[in-house]
């Protein structure tokens, strides 16, 4: 229901007006105010919309329909509002619902042997959906417009996960499905702001930076679905008329992350999702060392251009010795290093601000763009805490980010979403380093217990495809991991890649078949084709001889004719004479050498004309065409 009006061309607010039309025709002649409709909304819809945005609403209602009047603070009908068209509209949202969970609750036995109630899966999705929810408004206004349900574990998120991907590759048309529940809550975000139709078209006025994984995403070292999720993305803020950009700290910060991935490709105790993409894709040491030193220009084609890092003016200078000590609290950093570079592009961000306070996207001049929405949170609780909690946080989730640019342009941008969910499902199931480490643990004491061999070991340190498995049969979770998992997926991978080398060697020889029988019928044609032109050159030079014989013939026997005509004098004489010369000349065209002439130019006639033929079909001469002379 909520992406409707959206497809048919209309602002993203305009999807409510049937749910006020419904509320408001209702309550009849009655006396009303916003308070009111946004109970009654919460009440039958289990939708939270502000009172800001109820008063927009009804204030564009007003003015186009003229059948509200408002007195005292409170609104009264005072005729017909068009019919709302909700009941049709709701039947059809619920069936696709209702299909979608009951799909989910039944891949979840079928595929992990978790038993979920429908109310389960349910609220399983609904967690799901609240990470594509809008982080960095969250300061002044309510973080979403989805019902409250039970907490949910993580785990039980990367069930979801692991749904999206099984629809993505078997079921297209319940992803589809699933993608509308997606989308809705992606429109659904949008009420979070008093009117994002006020805002600005474009973002013109904004620069957004890269951190430093969404670079390693744009570059392809984070996986294909985040490769095509970040792209789609810089697409559409560009045609927004927005810039994309980055600092040259990260930019040296990329550089580092690359070269520890090339050094530690080769090494069993290297981690890192660089290194694990790396060894996915096959990528060599000399790949990563290549990379790294053009990567600036491989962005740049991106149209991502660096940006120096600015100096420090202290006017607008914030603690950063506090706002590390919030990033602490909140972000799990890997080193040191990483954390520095972070608080110094919050500080870079507060720098080009200027002091500038906008409530807005549109008029923040400069924001950081991150993967890691805790990231994204902590900055937003370091500004609350320096009294501007009406400011735009200095950074912003790359979920948010694509939830908005959507917002602006759906139409333009129609697989933003579906590549976003892809993203965020295929990365929350990429194991991390410790449950890397969980593993490879648990293959040592198998190799040490006898029960796998030495190259079974390797092949589970270096297959990225195993380890991938193992992610995904245990959703993730260390606890699960035990020596029989790990050993029935080693043995299912090997029976799989013994299979489909067979089948890869009987592909190939059928295609080498194939190609043979095609070489075959392809000669025969080329021969069928040459002696059809051969027939073809021969009549015509046939026809061109007997012309040709005709013209000498008569023209010998006139001129033999006109001589003893001359000779004899007499009518009778001159025919007896022709008739005489005209034999004569047919003899000796038979039977002596100028037959062996004729026959030599017809074979010239034929040979050139059938050279014509092969020069316009472009077929080469072949001397071993068998010639007929």
């Amino acid at each position: 229901m909520l992406k409707t009006k959206i497809n048919h061309g209309q602002d993203y607010l305009a999807y409510l007006e049937p749910f006020l039309f419904h509320i408001i025709n209702t309550k009849g002649r009655d006396s009303f105010g916003e308070k009111d409709i946004a109970e009654a909304l919460l009440g039958e819809f289990g939708l939270k919309i502000p009172i800001r945005t109820i008063t927009i609403l009804v204030k564009r209602i007003i003015k186009r329909t003229g059948r509200i009047e408002k007195r005292n603070k409170e609104y009264r009908l005072i005729g017909a509002l068009p019919p709302d068209q909700l009941t049709e509209s709701k039947v059809d949202a619920q069936r696709r619902i209702s299909a979608v969970i009951r799909s989910f609750v039944g891949f979840a036995k079928d595929q992990h042997g978790i038993e979920l109630s429908e109310d389960d899966a349910f609220d399983t999705v609904v967690k799901f959906l609240s990470e594509f929810s809008i982080d960095c408004i969250r300061s002044y206004l309510q973080g979403t417009v989805l019902p409250e349900g039970k907490t949910v574990a993580l785990q039980e998120v990367k069930l979801v996960c692991s749904y999206v991907k099984y629809l993505y590759a078997t079921e297209p048309d319940r992803f589809n499905d699933f993608m509308v529940v997606v989308e809705g809550q992606m429109l659904a975000n949008a009420l979070l702001c008093p009117d994002l139709k006020g805002s600005s078209k474009d973002y013109q006025q904004v620069t957004f930076f890269l951190d430093t994984p969404l670079l390693l995403e744009a570059l392809g070292l984070d996986g294909e679905e985040s490769q095509a999720a970040i792209n789609e993305l810089i697409d559409a803020l560009t045609s927004l008329d927005g810039t994309v950009s980055y600092f040259s700290h990260t930019a040296r910060e990329v550089k580092t992350v690359i070269h520890a991935a090339a050094e530690n490709l080769d090494s069993f105790d290297g981690y890192g999702s660089v290194t694990y993409e790396a060894r996915r894709k096959n990528y060599g040491k000399a790949d990563l060392l290549l990379l790294e030193g053009t990567f600036e220009e491989s962005l740049a084609k991106m149209n991502i251009r660096r940006r120096e890092t600015p100096t420090h003016t202290r006017s607008f200078q914030i603690d950063e010795r506090k706002f590390s000590e919030v990033l602490s609290n909140n972000v799990r950093y890997a080193n040191g290093r990483a954390q520095e570079n972070d608080v110094e592009s919050v500080r870079c961000i507060y720098e080009l601000r200027k002091g500038d306070s906008s409530e807005s996207i549109e008029k923040c001049k400069a924001i950081l763009v991150t993967s890691n929405t805790s990231f994204a949170r902590a900055a937003d609780e370091f500004g609350k805490s320096r009294d501007q909690s009406h400011e735009v946080s200095a950074v912003i989730s790359s979920v948010s980010l694509t939830n908005l640019a959507w917002l602006k342009s759906p139409m333009a941008a129609p697989l933003l979403p579906k590549k976003e969910v892809l993203s965020y499902s295929y990365a929350a199931l990429r194991p991390d380093n410790e449950f890397l480490k969980a593993v490879l643990a648990t293959a040592e004491e198998l190799e040490k217990s006898g029960r796998i061999s030495v190259r079974d070991h390797k092949l589970l340190r270096s297959a990225t495809q195993i380890q991938e498995i193992v992610s995904e049969s245990t959703l993730g979770d260390i606890k699960k991991i035990s020596s029989a998992v790990v050993f029935g997926t080693l043995e299912k991978v090997k029976s799989e890649i013994k299979h489909e080398e067979i089948e890869r060697l009987l592909a190939e020889q059928h295609r080498a078949r194939t190609l043979e029988d095609s070489v075959k019928e392809f000669r025969a044609n080329e021969e069928n084709i040459r002696l059809k032109l051969k027939q073809k050159a021969d009549v015509f030079s046939m026809m061109v001889s007997f012309v040709l014989v005709v013209l000498i013939l008569v023209v010998v026997s006139l001129g033999t004719a006109y001589t003893v005509s001359e000779a004899l004098g007499t009518m009778w004489g001159k025919i007896a004479s022709v008739i005489v010369l005209f034999i004569g000349a047919v003899c000796l065209f038979n039977g002596g050498n100028v037959r062996s002439l004729v026959d030599g130019l017809r074979s010239r006639i034929g040979n050139w004309k059938y050279r014509r033929y092969l020069q316009y079909l472009s077929l080469p001469e072949q001397e071993t065409v068998n010639r007929k002379t």
